[in-house]
């Protein structure tokens, strides 16, 4: 099974605001929207770079209180090589989107 990174964060505005920042980050960084399976959830792909492959990759949201919980899920695809820190680096991936995303509302 491919590694996984996870990343949640509470932010303090409105589930559409926080599902419309996301749309415009993975614009902005090129990666694959492949569909809206739900109204809280985007569904991507992100893009091959020479320090990583493809990772498959979500955005959850959900109304708290104080405003939305992010979760952003990244993980590697079946049949791609596997390193021994991919699950670091996929939850360092993780990361760094859901503060490029919380800084962008």
């Amino acid at each position: 099974m491919p590694a996984t990174g996870i990343e949640i964060t509470t932010i303090p505005s409105s589930p559409e605001h926080v599902l419309a920042t996301v749309r415009k980050v993975l614009q902005t960084r090129k990666y694959e929207v492949h569909e809206i399976s739900q109204s809280d959830q985007i569904v991507f792909t992100t893009r091959k770079t020479l320090t990583s492959w493809e990772l498959n990759g979500s955005a959850l949201v959900a109304a708290v209180d104080g405003g939305t919980q992010l979760t952003v899920v990244l993980q590697g695809q079946e049949g791609q090589p596997k390193a021994l820190m991919d699950g670091v680096k996929n939850t360092k991936m993780a990361k760094k989107l859901v503060t490029e995303i919380s800084g962008a509302c």
